[in-house]
């Protein structure tokens, strides 16, 4: 990649890693490489530029459906006026002869947003979420095929929403949001989507994970062996970076007592 590259992504796709990137020596322009390996070395293709842009505040996901398997990218375009969209990325040709493509863009929402994206995705259904305006809103988006991603149904608000962070719980069928609410504390709420044109529901109610210590920061992961949510985060009560564990059943989840994995003061950038 070139010296100071920005908003790298990156997936295993097809057996080979998907590397995207915005290109400083190259107008900033969206590129990606694919690196195959080999032993212990790994060899990059010669860049491609996919979007012809900046892609501002990218996240991603990584699509493992058969026949339309990607790296699914989520970035506000510059070409848009940085409106919210969504590009697959993903490889065409038969293995050892793999070639890298960008497919087509897709708007998400109809103007620029503030705050930064966030993106989930099921894989059994091919389907995903997309929030944005830091989990304000939401809309469903459907992968039918490798180059081809198109969002469905209504926009979804969720008023009490400030930061957040999205992850698909593989085997729950559950989508998780850890957000901070109006008071600065840590709420989860769990979302589902069927895979077809309609909205993302919601399911249950608000759970908090955090007690009464504010939150900053929240990032949440899901272990499909334990088959527990992880929610790392910056307390803001003691400048501590504490985690907790919850357990989805059903329409609900459960959180254990919260504890703290570092001391140091003001953690910040937690990923």
């Amino acid at each position: 990649l070139s010296n100071n590259s920005q908003g790298v992504q990156a997936a295993w796709v097809k057996g080979h890693l998907i590397v995207a990137y915005a290109d400083p020596s190259n107008s900033y322009y969206l590129r990606a490489v694919m690196g195959t390996i080999e032993g212990s070395t790994i060899t990059f293709s010669t860049p491609t530029t996919v979007y012809s842009g900046y892609p501002r505040n990218p996240t991603s996901v990584t699509s493992e459906t058969s026949g339309k398997e990607s790296l699914i990218m989520c970035f506000e375009g510059s070409n848009e006026s940085y409106r919210p969209q969504i590009k697959p990325i993903y490889l065409s040709g038969n293995p050892g002869n793999y070639s890298i493509y960008g497919g087509s863009l897709h708007e998400v929402h109809y103007r620029s947003v503030s705050g930064f994206l966030n993106i989930a995705y099921n894989n059994e259904k091919a389907s995903g979420i997309v929030f944005y305006q830091n989990a304000r809103y939401m809309k469903a988006f459907i992968n039918s095929s490798s180059n081809y991603v198109y969002d469905v149904g209504s926009e979804v608000e969720l008023t009490e929403v400030n930061g957040t962070s999205a992850f698909y719980a593989s085997g729950e069928d559950r989508f998780v949001l850890a957000y901070t609410d109006g008071s600065s504390l840590g709420q989860c709420r769990l979302f589902t989507h069927d895979g077809t044109s309609s909205s993302p529901v919601a399911v249950g109610t608000a759970t908090g994970f955090s007690g009464t210590d504010n939150v900053v920061e929240p990032k949440i992961n899901y272990h499909p062996v334990q088959q527990k949510v992880v929610i790392g985060y910056r307390n803001n009560s003691s400048d501590d970076f504490d985690m907790v564990l919850g357990t989805i059943s059903g329409n609900t989840i459960g959180f254990a007592t919260p504890f703290t994995i570092s001391s140091t003061n003001n953690p910040y950038n937690i990923f």
